[in-house]
């Protein structure tokens, strides 16, 4: 939602960010954007960047603030979302050709 705030962000409290499949061509832009000290005049605590593989040479890997989590997103949860997060962004998606080759993908 553009234009929206989460309720931290909103109070100005350091606030918990999450990307699926942030590792992706628009995760690793996305997520460069919310490595700013802050978002909206609100510290961003955590930023967590969970995807199906990680690049090993990912420069936003090496970033104490980042979290990775690598893996299937369903299975990863209780990883991806064992704290609260403040914002999801969610830009995971499966190509046609994976779809082809897994049915449960959609």
């Amino acid at each position: 939602m553009a234009g929206s705030t989460t309720t931290a962000a909103a109070e100005g409290k350091a606030h918990e960010d999450v990307i699926a499949a942030g590792f992706g061509f628009l995760g690793r832009h996305v997520a460069a954007l919310l490595k700013a000290p802050t978002l909206r005049g609100a510290p961003v605590d955590r930023l967590v960047l969970a995807d199906r593989s990680v690049p090993w040479d990912a420069p936003v890997a090496t970033d104490p603030l980042v979290d990775d989590v690598q893996g299937d997103l369903f299975a990863r949860l209780d990883g991806v979302f064992g704290e609260p997060v403040d914002v999801l962004i969610h830009l995971a998606y499966a190509v046609p050709s994976e779809r082809e080759v897994d049915f449960d993908l959609g």
